[in-house]
């Protein structure tokens, strides 16, 4: 009967670590799972912002350019209503 005891308790002692064990693994990939699906959302994130940088980027220099030019041409125009020197 001692025998038998025993054998329940190792049972129950190696199912515990098994369980703990497989307990241990689902833990790190459901964290591993989630890391990856942050990451995966940080770098669409990041080619949005990067988008948009480039977007806003464009816009400010096409107005600038276009700021450049209409002044340009103003002084132009004053330039040719100055009298001789």
């Amino acid at each position: 009967m001692k025998i038998a005891i025993r054998r329940k308790a190792r049972s129950r002692a190696g199912f515990e670590d098994e369980y703990r064990s497989s307990l241990r693994e689902y833990a790190y990939g459901m964290a591993h799972r989630g890391f990856q699906d942050a990451v995966k959302a940080l770098r669409q994130l990041n080619e949005t912002l990067e988008d948009e940088i480039k977007r806003l980027a464009y816009a400010v220099h096409d107005e600038a350019g276009q700021l450049l030019v209409a002044v340009h041409l103003a002084v132009g125009e004053v330039a040719l209503e100055l009298p001789d020197p």
